[in-house]
């Protein structure tokens, strides 16, 4: 071999080793952007727990990355309906139609065209659990995309689909919190509306009690001094919780609002007064109230009292215990009505009780309710003596019961006993 053919050999191996270095250099600086964009792809989600700022870093992280002419995140609904929720570029008709074309819930796309060197892609975001539509692209001029970069952007679809999964999660936690602050609201609005002071008079002996079955109960009680004797009233508005709640703080204004008006005592003119109070709210709120109201007089002993569907409502005359009927249905399942009053005469040591449903329909362990004969031979049991612990008593009862069971509904009572007007009682 000639000198000239070595140092031909020479210059052919080292033009092949420049060739090879110079791809092996494009091969790195390749996979150093590849590495880059998906250290940006990580970094990314971090970025927000708020849904629509996650998906427009994601729509920029792919330009950024890609350096497309347009990108696009496109929301699919659960109605299955798309439609652009962020995006970057002029070309966004032409992403929603292909996102729309080919559907969110397929595997990642990429076409391209051959005549104008151009690419457009497709990725979905979704989870295992649930699609949230897709990422879609398209190259700028002279800059089409390649198999990596659906893969990156097939990545970032992933990524962006866990965020937007951990920010529905977020909103949940967040409107939880929400409605637990509004019926903590609601409880401390309630119990300030019940916590008024019983008013104290020495012919009878009252108490009363409200317990709710959950943070915010829909059951209520007003007593107040008024027409020459006692006004006392107890209701139970229908549902639970937080709506209950705020019925049941206006029924309470509408209660002594009623109270204050009238001057004879008469218990139907009085629930009337309330009905046409309310009459208008709740048929907005399609809600109803259970209701009796009651008025004592003192020295006399007379008791006017009118039950509107409310349960049980018992007077307890020489030991025996006798249901109150109803005398017209709940507050707010008619127009405004004159409803039907009765009257009793109670004698020293008689009784009266009204309470919400949850003093008998109270289940024990077997699966009973406590009942109305039960709460009966109770009260019957009770003597003058038991006058200012009679509540306590009849929740120790339930309580002993229910033998631990939860509480099925609010438990509200009030009680009044007549006691005899003579200087030494």
């Amino acid at each position: 071999m000639t000198r000239t053919d070595t140092a031909n050999g020479a210059h052919g191996e080292a033009a092949r080793l420049r060739s090879e270095l110079t791809e092996l250099t494009d091969a790195l600086v390749a996979t150093n952007d590849q590495l880059l964009a998906l250290y940006r792809v990580a970094k990314f989600s971090a970025a927000s727990l708020e849904s629509g700022v996650a998906a427009s870093r994601a729509v920029n992280e792919v330009q950024a990355i890609l350096g497309a002419g347009s990108a696009a995140f496109v929301r699919c609904d659960d109605e299955g309906v798309m439609e652009s929720m962020a995006a970057v570029g002029d070309d966004i008709g032409a992403l929603l139609a292909l996102a729309r074309s080919r559907g969110p819930g397929g595997q990642p796309y990429i076409q391209h065209d051959a005549d104008r060197n151009s690419t457009t892609l497709l990725a979905p975001v979704r989870t295992h659990g649930r699609c949230y539509g897709a990422i879609v692209a398209a190259s700028a001029d002279d800059m089409p995309f390649t198999t990596g970069d659906l893969k990156l952007v097939d990545a970032l679809g992933s990524h962006l689909a866990v965020m937007l999964e951990l920010s529905a999660m977020h909103e949940d936690l967040v409107h939880r919190a929400v409605m637990q602050r509004d019926h903590d609201t609601a409880s401390a609005l309630a119990r300030a509306a019940l916590n008024r002071a019983l008013p104290r008079l020495q012919n009878i002996a009252l108490s009363a009690t409200s317990r709710p079955a959950r943070s915010a109960g829909g059951d209520f009680y007003a007593a107040i001094q008024g027409a020459g004797g006692l006004f006392l009233a107890l209701g139970d508005v229908s549902g639970k919780g937080l709506p209950a709640a705020l019925v049941m703080t206006s029924a309470i204004s509408a209660t002594y609002s009623a109270f204050g008006r009238s001057a004879s005592g008469d218990t139907a003119s009085v629930l009337t007064d309330i009905e046409t109070q309310l009459a208008s709210y709740l048929n907005e709120t399609g809600m109803f109230i259970t209701m009796a109201v009651a008025h004592i007089d003192g020295p006399t002993g007379r008791l006017r009292i009118t039950n509107a569907g409310q349960s049980p409502v018992v007077v307890v005359q020489r030991g025996v215990a006798h249901p109150v009927r109803t005398g017209g249905p709940p507050v707010g399942v008619l127009d405004p009505r004159r409803h039907t009053m009765q009257t009793w005469q109670l004698g020293d040591g008689d009784l009266l009780f009204i309470g919400s449903d949850g003093c008998t329909d109270q289940l024990g362990p077997d699966g009973a309710m406590f009942g109305e004969d039960r709460l009966h031979g109770l009260l019957e049991a009770t003597t003058i003596a038991d006058a200012p612990g009679l509540i306590e008593r009849v929740l120790d009862a339930v309580d002993d019961f229910s033998a631990g069971t939860l509480q099925c509904d609010d438990l509200t009572a009030i009680a009044a006993r007549r006691l005899d007007p003579e200087p030494n009682r």
